[in-house]
């Protein structure tokens, strides 16, 4: 299944909010590796479409848990490199921050 260019300018726009400033390939490529991590849940959704009514039916709240799991695992993405940027900060004397 593609990457779709909301996953990507989700991924865009939450790196610039923390302070990052990726070119839309880089986003590209960690929107795929956070991806990597809900492909249960997309997997789920794309099997629901195999069982008429039903599926169709469950299909749209298994999807969103998916948006939501991604939204997620990219804001920790963030988080946790905001605070690697963080411990390796070093102040005008030359200490660390």
């Amino acid at each position: 299944m593609m990457l779709n260019q909301v996953e990507i300018s989700m991924v865009y726009n939450l790196a610039r909010i923390y302070g990052s400033h990726p070119s839309m390939d880089e986003a590209k490529a960690i929107a795929a590796n956070l991806r990597g991590q809900i492909i249960g849940k997309i997997a789920a959704a794309e099997a629901s479409t195999f069982f008429p009514l039903i599926g169709w039916a469950i299909k749209p709240a298994i999807v969103a848990g998916a948006a939501k799991a991604f939204g997620k695992a990219a804001v920790d993405y963030f988080e946790q490199k905001a605070k690697e940027n963080l411990a390796n900060s070093v102040d005008p004397i030359g200490e660390n921050i």
